[in-house]
């Protein structure tokens, strides 16, 4: 009766073991989407960050400064996010994770027909137990290790988020305030180029007769002196056919 009541706490035990190593199995394979789900948002996130950094223009220095260093701050972020997130998927530090499963049926059961041929049946319960035991701290020791990577960049990511949602705030009031900035802008440039326009009338109508008499002066000193170089133009000629008859 002992030996029997041993035998069937055996039994339980194996089925507990086993219960928990699939369940450990199902935990690997949803932490593995956690992963692949996490980078997706990540990645869309990273996306929606540029396209905002290459959309806000601002006139103003001081907007542009600080939108580029809340900019800098949340890649900051994402890329601890990242680090955190790809540390989850491969652990670099140990050359990846390294899982103990089942050894193969067949294995399993050549040391089956060994404990039966020695009539030991207990051989290979403990047998069992012991390989479940392994296999199944395995997992949960790598699925621990996971989880915990995955809840740090879970943390991160929300860090990332909150500040992206300050960068959506200042590229909207941006959006808001840019136009009535351009056209402020425009309407100053426009009155100082009427006043330009209006000081260059006024001062031309100032000194009219200054530009008037040097434009005088200018011509009829070259039509004076277009004359008096036609007529000893003449003279010359005149000598020079006097000494020919001569």
């Amino acid at each position: 009766m002992i030996q029997q009541s041993n035998s069937s706490n055996s039994f339980d035990r194996i089925s507990f073991y086993k219960e928990i190593y699939y369940k450990e199995l199902d935990r690997k394979s949803s932490l593995n989407n956690e992963v692949t789900l996490q980078g997706t948002i990540l990645v869309a996130l990273l996306s929606g960050i540029f396209f905002l950094f290459t959309s806000t223009k601002s006139k103003i220095l001081c907007v542009n400064t600080c939108f580029n260093i809340v900019i800098l701050i949340n890649i900051v972020l994402i890329l601890v996010t990242g680090y955190y997130l790809f540390k989850s998927y491969y652990d670099f530090d140990n050359k990846g994770r390294k899982y103990h499963y089942l050894p193969k049926i067949s294995d399993i059961e050549q040391y089956y027909v060994t404990c039966s041929q020695r009539s030991n049946s207990i051989e290979f319960e403990s047998y069992l137990i012991d390989t479940l035991i392994v296999v199944a701290d395995s997992h949960i020791e790598k699925n621990d290790h996971k989880t915990l990577l995955l809840t740090n960049s879970a943390k991160w990511m929300a860090w990332s988020f909150r500040l992206a949602a300050v960068i959506i705030v200042m590229f909207l009031l941006n959006t808001i305030i840019e136009p009535y900035i351009s056209s402020k802008e425009t309407l100053t440039t426009k009155k100082l180029n009427k006043n330009h326009v209006k000081q260059e009338q006024s001062d031309r109508s100032k000194f009219p007769a200054k530009s008037t008499l040097a434009t005088n002066t200018t011509t009829t000193s070259i039509t004076a002196a277009g004359p008096a170089t036609t007529s000893s133009e003449r003279d010359n000629r005149k000598r020079g056919q006097e000494t020919i008859h001569h």
